[in-house]
Formats: C-alpha cells, structure tokens, sequence
C-alpha cells in the first residue's frame, strides 16, 4: 500500500491541527459535523437494520455495531487523506440495498440447505461477505488511484446510473416497509400487508417517510432532518406515556427494536466466527456483490466530481480513490459496510463555511460515541423512524430519477432509466446493469447513426487545390469543375453512418441534372475507424464508380485504413490513394485541365502582354510598363524569395511552376501552395511593406517577370498611366482569389 501517494496521514494531521485559522471556524465545524454525524448515525442504523432484516433481526445490533464502526472509519480517514478538507465519507444507501439482497440470498441458501435461520452461522456468514465486499472495493479503489484510472467512471452513459439509483429506490422502499412490517414486502404478500392489523405496522413509516421528501422538496435548510427526527421520536414516546404502554409492552407490539436485540452493538471479527461462514453460500451471491463493487467504484467518482462543482475546484480524483479505498479496506476489517465520499453531507460542510478537516473528525467521533455508549439509545428508537428514513431515501431516488427525470432527461434516455429500474425490481441489480448497458449501446447507435458521416461536401466549382492559376486555367476550372466531387468525412464509419454515405454518392452520381461525375475524392483525415460492415459499402462504391465511369481517390488514409482498403482490394482500378486532400483535388484539377486541351504554353506572355493591355489602352504607356518589368529565369530549386526578409519586389509568372514553403517554430518545412503560370506571387509583402511570409522555389524551370518597388516609384513619378495599370492590374488578382475564397466559405458554412 502506497501511503505516500494516498495522502501521507502524518503531514495531513500536522495540515489540520496546527493552522491558527481553524479556530475561525470552530462553530462552522461544530454545526455541520454535530448535524452530519447526527443524521448519518439515524441513516447508518436504519440501513443497518434494512440488511439485517428477518431471521437476521435477532443479531440486528451486532449489525448496527457492525455498520457503525465501518462508518466511523471510513468517516475518519476520509478526513485524513481526501484532497477535499470538508468531506464526509459514510456508508451509501446503494451499497446497502444491495447487501440486503445478498444477506436475504445468503439466509435462503443456508436455511434452504438446512440451516436454521437464526443460527449464529448465517450471521457470521453474512458478516463474513459484507467485510469482504468492502475489503475487495477497497483494494478496487486503491488500484485504480495507483494507476490513475479516475477517469473511467466518467464514461459511464449517465441513463445508466440513473436506472441503478432508480431501481436502488424500489428496492429502498419496498426494504423500509419490510422493516417495519418484520416480513418481505412484495406482490406475494401485499394482500395481508394491506388489511389489519398489519397495514399499522408499517403505513405511519410510510407516511413519515412522505413527509419527509415533501418538506425536503420545500424547506431547504440544515437543521429541518434532525428536526423531523426529533419530533417523532418525542411524538411516539408522548403517545406511549399518554396511553399508558410500556417500553417492554411496545417491544412486544413490534414498535421498538427490542433490548436484547441491541444488547451489544458490535464485537471485532475473530477467528472463531470465521470458522462460521459458509463461503459456498457467499458465491452465490459473487453476481450481485460484484455489482456492488463496480457501482460504488463509479458512484464514488461521480459524487467526487460533483463536489467539483460544489467547491468551485478541482478534485484529484485519483487521490479520492485511495483515500475511499484506504477507509474501505479498514471498515472491511471491521464488518462494515462499503462507503464513499457523500456529497449531501459534504456541501452541507462546505456551505456552512466549515471548509475544514475536523468536520469529518467529529463526525467520525460521534460514531464511536454511539458505538460505545448508544445501545440505550437504540431501545428508544421505534420502528417506524427507522423504517420511515428507508422509505425516504427511496422515494427520494424514485422523485428524482422517475418523475423529475421525464422532464429532464430526452425520451430515450428516460426509458433507459425505466427500462432498468424495472429490471432491478423484478430479477435483481446484475441483469438490471445489464440490459441498461446493452440499451444504452443500442440508442447510442441509433443516435450516431444519425450524425452525417459527412462533415463538408465541395465541388471543383467552389473548392480548389492550393495552387494559384492563372485567369484562363480558372476559367477552364470554373466550367468544368463539377466534375469533381470532395467529400471530407467524419467521426468512425460503420453500418450506420456509411450507408447514408452511399446514399449521398448515389444521389449525385445518378442525379440528372447534374453534369456526369469524373472525379470523386473521400477525405478521411477526421475518420477515427471503419468497421467490416462500412468496408462493404465501399465497396458498393467501387461497383458504382466502375458503372459509371468515375474514378474514386481517397484521400489521409491512416495505416491501418490502408491495410483495411487494401484487402478489400479498395486501392486500385478506379480507386486510388492521394496522400491529402489538397493532392488530391490538385490530380483531379490537372485531369480536367488536359482534357480540355489547356497546355501550358498557351497561357506562355498571357499576363504581361495581354492582360496589362487591356488595363493600359495607351501603346506607348504599355511599351513602358513592359520594359519596368524585370525578366528572370530560374533553373528547379532556385529560391525567388526568403520567408523573413523584406519585400521589395513582385513577381508575375510566366511559365513554370513555383512552391510556396513555410517553416514552422519547429524548423519543419511545409508546403502550402502551388503557383503556376499566369499569376502572382509576393503582392501582399510588397504593398503593405511587411517581411516575407514564406519561402517561395521555383518546382521547375520557370520564367518570371519581376517588378520592383524602385521601379515603380519611377513609373508613378515618370508614367502615371503605366502604374495605375498595374496597380488595377493587381487588384483586380487579390479580388478574383477573394471571390474564390467567398465561395469556398460559403460551402463550408452550408
């Protein structure tokens, strides 16, 4: 065991006894820990007495005791080793209304193999598992802080948790009423509950029990619990007092838990009592105390998580697992019960100011105080207090996740909830998880289903590789790119999503408005998988594009997506690979432009002689601006102009071809644009005086004309005209790539 890591115990002491500043917080800390602990210990013994229920009610103190001492401990080192100085970690009620299951499982098992019911066996048997299930969620909880697995329980599909609270409320309910009436309560034996004089055994628990969660829902204030609390109690032992009947009396009628039977609250785990237990009889339950440990592990998360939000702060969730895991293991030694972090008592803490370790302190010192001293005590408790907080607790879970959850929650989701607190109702909290998980695995499906695979669709229209054309090559571009289809998918493809894929490529290539499809290119740079069943839709594809005369490129495939489509036999014949995207439109691009016969010889002296003539209608003005030109030939690899340095020329290219590099904070060297013949390059450095952006080398033999700012400093004092020429000239450059852009925009946003 890591003690260093799980919050070292010696440091966290000197932490919370020697700041000066606790002592401002002495009547936060007494408040909230004295109305915790106070509240806890009534809830501790009521979960006490729901496990301990029906031939196990003769043994119900050592049961108390039993849970005492585990919440006592788990109180105590929570306060020690959590991250959050305010917390109070107690046993849960979840945990408990399973261990009721496995304690009724256990009993049955014995007595079924010939067992008496209330033979100290069952009891040590009983014992025996509720020990070792909080030493196993202990060990859990330690392992997954070691290894840092705090964040698992946060991919828990929230439906889910909220079926388990539900069904954990039926069973809370139907455990409180089966408290009071000293039977299980069920369908089987509702007609006799129902009629005198059993209805009176357990209906005023009931209706405390209502009266509890109505006033909660109202009045929300400390102090309102210990309130109600104290009033029944006062109220019961008035009507005994007023009606003459003794506390022997009562214990007779079944109102109190009885004397003897809280004789002696707990005794330490000996040998001699382990030599009791029937282990046989524990793996049977091994299903439903599996699912004990697994729900505490992701409702211990979830309530650290949730005092994130209450404290305003992070919470190391990793830390709270070994601390709960720390208490765990020490209640396990004990006989208690599983527990965690509660967030109830923790933000009661925390909004009373009592931002301080003691709280948790105290409360674990008032345990220990019952436990030594509350066997009395116990004897006045009736019934019906007890049994009316069960009843509570359940309905509480039954408010929030079946009548306010139908207004929160989306209708998929809420039937999920329902779906699985029936299930637990009926066959029990395993096959509950179960059919909760595979619901939610099935909506989400449904639900992913629906999300567009696609995530942009372009035409050649619009959308263009990054290479700069010049105006003839993007007029060829303009008619014929609707040809070209880009589809960037998204998210991972399966039976689902894919299928709308194919439909959507179906509708293009069979839509007969549309001009004929050439060229269709899938991006997958944002897919994250395919499954075998998407495959098959690529397939479909492959069968289409080879009917219909169109070729397919696939774009950013990932090694494993290569190997996939490979064995598919998905890369070749009409479907290729392009390394991106942007090679891929620019392949598509070239295709275009040689079946139309645009060599690039035709657009050779295109911007310098007939374009600028068209700018400057004055020959002896064109004569001059022609001759400001400065004509350059550079070989393959000739640099034309550095990224960084300052820009004092512009280039318009004639023939060739020019890449644009730029180099990252790294030193890594990428490239971002193809310049062609017929454009641009350097204007926007030149006119707003800034250095380079980008490198620019020349990816071929290439001819330029280059103007200077020298130069055309003369041609604006010289000739006006020639420079105004060439000043529209430029302009109108930058406005046909902004329409381009424009238009790309305008799909993306689409």
């Amino acid at each position: 065991m890591d003690l260093s890591r799980a919050a070292t115990v010696p440091q966290t002491l000197r932490d919370a006894f020697s700041q000066r500043s606790e002592a401002n917080k002495v009547l936060p800390v007494m408040t909230a820990g004295l109305v915790a602990g106070v509240i806890d210990i009534f809830l501790c013994i009521s979960l006490a007495t729901l496990v301990f229920a029906g031939p196990l009610s003769v043994m119900v103190g050592r049961g108390i005791g039993a849970f005492l001492a585990g919440s006592m401990m788990l109180a105590f080192v929570a306060a020690i080793t959590s991250s959050i100085r305010y917390v109070v970690s107690v046993t849960q009620d979840s945990s408990a209304a399973i261990l009721a299951i496995v304690a009724a499982g256990i009993v049955a098992d014995m007595v079924g193999r010939g067992a008496a019911a209330n033979d100290s066996s069952v009891f040590a048997t009983v014992l025996a598992a509720i020990a070792l299930t909080s030493l196993v969620a202990g060990a859990l909880f330690l392992a997954m802080g070691h290894f840092r697995m705090g964040n698992l329980g946060r991919f828990v599909p929230y439906p889910v948790v909220g079926g388990f609270l539900a069904g954990t409320g039926w069973l809370l309910f139907t455990g409180g009423v089966s408290v009071m009436a000293s039977q299980p309560f069920g369908l089987s034996t509702l007609p006799t509950q129902l009629l005198p004089p059993a209805v009176w055994s357990w209906l005023p628990g009931v209706a405390f029990g209502f009266l509890l969660v109505l006033l909660s829902r109202r009045v929300h204030h400390y102090l309102l619990l210990p309130a109600l609390i104290g009033g029944a109690l006062v109220l019961f032992h008035s009507l005994l007092w007023l009606t003459g009947t003794t506390r022997a009396q009562a214990e007779a009628m079944g109102l109190l838990l009885g004397g003897q039977a809280v004789s002696a609250l707990w005794r330490p785990l000996n040998p001699a009592l382990l030599l009791q237990v029937d282990w046989q009889a524990i793996a049977g339950q091994a299903g439903n105390l599996i699912t004990l440990v697994v729900v505490s592990f992701i409702a211990l998360l979830m309530n650290a998580s949730g005092l994130e939000l209450v404290g305003r702060r992070d919470v190391d969730l990793d830390r709270e697992l070994r601390s709960a895991g720390l208490g765990n293991m020490m209640a396990g030694l004990l006989g208690g019960a599983p527990g965690y972090q509660s967030i109830s008592f923790s933000t009661l803490a925390y909004r009373l100011g009592a931002d301080s370790r003691w709280v948790g302190i105290l409360v674990a010192c008032l345990y220990l105080v019952t436990l030594v001293a509350g066997s009395f005590f116990l004897t006045l408790v009736p019934k019906f207090v007890l049994g009316g907080l069960i009843v509570y607790l359940g309905l509480s879970f039954l408010v929030e996740w079946l009548y306010e959850a139908w207004r929160q929650l989306p209708h998929g989701d809420y039937a999920i909830v329902v779906l699985i607190a029936v299930t637990i109702a009926v066959w029990g909290f395993l096959p509950g998880l179960i059919v909760g998980a595979l619901a939610a695995v099935v909506l989400f499906v449904i639900r992913y289903s629906k999300t567009d695979a696609v995530k942009q669709t372009l035409s050649g229209v619009t959308y263009r590789s990054n290479v700069d054309r010049g105006p003839v090559h993007e007029a060829s571009l303009r008619a014929l790119g609707d040809q070209i289809l880009m589809l960037r998918l998204q998210g991972y493809l399966f039976f689902g999503t894919s299928e709308a894929l194919l439909n959507r490529v179906r509708a293009r290539v069979y839509d007969p408005n549309a001009v004929p499809l050439r060229y269709l290119i899938l991006d997958f740079r944002l897919v994250h998988g395919v499954d075998a069943s998407a495959l098959n839709s690529f397939v479909r594809i492959q069968h289409m594009a080879e009917a219909k005369d169109f070729e397919v490129l696939l774009s950013h495939l990932s090694t494993d997506l290569h190997h996939q489509f490979a064995r598919m036999g998905l890369t070749s014949g009409v479907m290729r690979e392009a390394p991106t995207g942007d090679e891929g439109m620019e392949w598509c691009e070239e295709q275009l432009l040689q079946q139309a016969l645009l060599e690039q010889e035709q657009a050779k002296d295109y911007v310098v002689r007939d374009e600028l003539k068209a700018f400057c209608p004055d020959p002896s003005a064109t004569s001059v601006l022609m001759t400001a030109f400065e004509r350059l030939e550079h070989e393959k690899d000739a640099v034309l102009m550095r990224q960084g340095e300052m820009s004092t020329s512009v280039f318009l290219v004639e023939t060739g071809q020019l890449n644009v590099l730029v180099e990252d904070a790294e030193g890594q060297v990428l490239r971002v644009r193809r310049i062609s013949s017929g454009t641009v390059v350097g204007e926007v450095g030149f006119y707003l005086g800034e250095p380079r952006t980008a490198t620019v080398v020349a990816a071929e033999p290439s001819v330029v004309y280059c103007m200077r700012q020298t130069t055309l400093k003369r041609l604006e004092a010289e000739c006006p005209q020639a420079a105004m020429a060439f000043h529209h000239f430029i302009a109108q450059s930058v406005a046909r790539r902004t329409v381009v852009m424009n238009a790309l925009v305008r799909d993306l946003l689409a």
